[in-house]
């Protein structure tokens, strides 16, 4: 089990998990995600790819180009592709990440989202009278 939390602002329900990517080497990234039940991909945000690449000094265009780039309710934006695995509690679930633009000042910070790829394989129990979120294997 891996447990979740609403944020401050707004009750978004949110969850931080351990990234790893073997990305030139062996990389780990703790990434903040929104829990996302309606996202079809998991998505690095523009925060958390910035973070990304200072921390490890890899720019995402090094990242292979995802040709489909993001569609959201905002519109489109281009995309990076990163595979590796996210951990949740004991477990890691495979992904291949789209890694958003790294937040520059002239775009929208964004958060990260977890959706269906990693959703569609645990249970999820959010009780948001109790501010209570959990994934479970």
């Amino acid at each position: 089990m891996k447990q979740g939390y609403f944020s401050d602002f707004a009750q978004v329900p949110m969850i931080n998990c351990l990234v790893r990517t073997r990305f030139g080497g062996d990389i780990a990234l703790n990434v903040r995600f929104v829990i996302d039940t309606g996202a079809h991909n998991v998505v690095m945000g523009p925060l958390d790819s910035r973070t990304f690449e200072r921390q490890f000094g890899i720019s995402v265009r090094d990242l292979p180009p995802d040709p489909d780039g993001i569609r959201g309710v905002t519109g489109r934006a281009d995309a990076w592709l990163l595979e590796g695995d996210i951990h949740l509690g004991e477990r890691e679930y495979p992904v291949v990440m789209k890694v958003m633009e790294p937040f520059n000042g002239s775009n929208q910070p964004g958060y990260s989202l977890l959706g269906r790829p990693v959703l569609s394989q645990v249970t999820l129990v959010m009780d948001a009278r109790n501010s209570f979120i959990a994934l479970y294997d």
